[in-house]
């Protein structure tokens, strides 16, 4: 659990910035009573390492992402940002595409767990809690990030930037871990490296 714990927060430093118009957050906001125009916008996320965590403690891995940060920018100026904390069951397989292999990271929002606080609108109101936003993003993030086991969301790896092709690839947990087994098709350990080697 703490060594994938510690890849993902490697992973997912520093933001990721979106214009809105590539983000489906217009389409919720209604939900938060809070506008937005159609000016220059933006949306910045930024996870905080502390708040990411792996727990195969119980028969459903789970991937816990605490204070995930969503700040909403027009014209260069931040409008307002708020705190999302959310628990998700986490599953992975894999799927050939035009030859093409990919490692596909499955989750699915667990009920009851979420949470949201506007921290800063053009209001200047601050830590209300809107917890039906995180069930509405989840659900608007689905139609992008179609799942193929029934799971909320899919993030596919595409295991050619590691110098490897999947013939298959599953997991199970138990007793506080979790157990990925693949199969390989072919392997670069030359690209395998030197993947690594840039990344970390």
């Amino acid at each position: 659990m703490d060594n994938l714990t510690q890849i993902t927060k490697e992973l997912l430093k520093g933001s990721i910035t979106f214009d809105v118009a590539n983000f489906p957050i217009s389409t919720i906001l209604s939900v938060l009573g809070i506008r937005v125009s159609n000016n220059d916008q933006k949306i910045r996320v930024t996870f905080n390492p502390e708040g990411i965590a792996f727990d195969f403690r119980t028969s459903t891995p789970m991937l816990i992402l605490d204070d995930l940060r969503i700040e909403y920018i027009e014209n260069d100026v931040p409008m307002w940002m708020m705190s999302l904390d959310m628990t998700f069951s986490l599953a992975i397989s894999s799927h050939i595409e035009s030859e093409k292999s990919s490692l596909d990271v499955n989750i699915s929002l667990v009920s009851g767990s979420s949470r949201c606080h506007v921290m800063k609108d053009d209001q200047g109101i601050g830590l209300l809690d809107h917890s039906p936003f995180v069930e509405s993003l989840v659900k608007a993030l689905g139609e992008k990030l179609v799942s193929s086991a029934g799971a909320d969301l899919m993030f596919s790896i595409n295991m050619e930037n590691y110098g490897l092709s999947l013939s298959d690839a599953k997991a199970t947990s138990g007793a506080g871990r979790y157990f990925l087994k693949m199969v390989t098709t072919e392997s670069d350990l030359r690209k395998t490296l030197s993947y690594i080697h840039t990344e970390y």
